[in-house]
């Protein structure tokens, strides 16, 4: 009897101890995922600042355009975030957003001429509480309101 007994407490730490690694490892992989979804709350907050920004200088473009850079020579974060950071304008955001981002835009008169007007706008946006950033890039004419962008990378 008393092997049988030694036998059963062996076997029930041995039970403990599975399921203390089970639920470690469904921890794991909560906190992964709880990750993961922030990540991707902020990444959505960056692109909605982005957004308004673009669409709030789309409307007065003029009233921020400065004279054109010459070209960066790629067209990268790494080569356009000082360029934004240095020369661009902070946009203001709505209270839902200002928390959570911050938005700096760059306006750059491309071509005016009486019946065309042409414009760059670089918009940086950076999440407040991540390393989440958006760097897009607008070429906007407000004659006729046609717009390619691209997001750099």
């Amino acid at each position: 009897m008393q092997t049988q007994s030694g036998l059963a407490l062996l076997t029930m730490i041995g039970v403990l101890l599975a399921l203390s690694l089970l639920t470690g490892a469904g921890f794991q992989q909560g906190l992964f995922a709880l990750r993961l979804a922030a990540n991707g709350a902020d990444q959505a907050a960056v692109r909605m600042a982005a957004d308004f920004a673009l669409r709030e200088v789309e409307n007065m473009p003029e009233t921020f355009a400065v004279k054109a850079f010459e070209p960066v020579s790629l067209p990268t974060v790494e080569a356009w975030q000082p360029v934004v950071e240095a020369h661009g304008v902070v946009s203001a955001l709505p209270a839902f957003l200002a928390d959570r981002a911050a938005v700096q835009i760059l306006v750059e008169a491309m071509e005016q001429t009486e019946l065309l007007s042409t414009y760059r706008i670089t918009i940086l946006a950076q999440s407040r509480m991540s390393q989440a950033r958006q760097l897009v890039q607008v070429h906007y004419s407000d004659t006729d309101n046609s717009r390619s962008w691209r997001q750099l990378r």
